[in-house]
């Protein structure tokens, strides 16, 4: 065989063997990396502003006589598609309450299917869940937005009767 036949040959194959592992490559697999790269920028976005902010306001709220608890979840969401990662904050109203409950307080940050952050609220309402009541692209997640959140919550969930 020559050269220039075998260089041919060799070419068409790499062609068609290339194609065919693109067209074997599941979309879900190609959505679920995607959320997994969107899951560590989540979870930087997470560590370096929406919980030091957190803290922060925690600690105000301890100094005021209540107390507060953060949980922070990154995970596979027990083996589905969509990876799940969220950060939420709860308010334990009495200095005294030693454990959570379905109308303790909290404002969580959590990231959706569709690559999003959604902020979600639960004051005074007896449920397991809730409707969100904000969306954010990841890079719109600013100390100042944090803030804002924190402190309209705070002032829903403590200050108002």
């Amino acid at each position: 065989m020559r050269e220039e036949t075998k260089a041919e040959l060799d070419a068409l194959f790499k062609q068609k063997f290339s194609y065919l592992k693109e067209r074997r490559i599941d979309p879900r697999v190609t959505k679920f990396a995607s959320h997994l790269v969107f899951l560590e920028q989540f979870a930087s976005v997470q560590n370096q502003i929406i919980r030091p902010m957190m803290d922060k306001f925690g600690r105000y709220l301890e100094a005021m006589g209540h107390r507060y608890f953060i949980g922070s979840v990154q995970d596979l969401d027990d083996g589905h598609i969509n990876p799940t990662g969220r950060i939420t904050m709860h308010i334990l109203l009495n200095a005294n309450t030693e454990k959570l409950s379905r109308v303790t307080p909290s404002l969580s940050f959590r990231i959706d299917e569709t690559n999003v952050v959604c902020l979600y609220k639960r004051i005074g309402v007896p449920t397991l869940s809730c409707a969100p009541v904000g969306h954010y692209d990841l890079q719109a997640i600013t100390s100042n937005i944090v803030e804002s959140h924190l402190k309209e919550f705070i002032i829903e969930a403590v200050l108002q009767d």
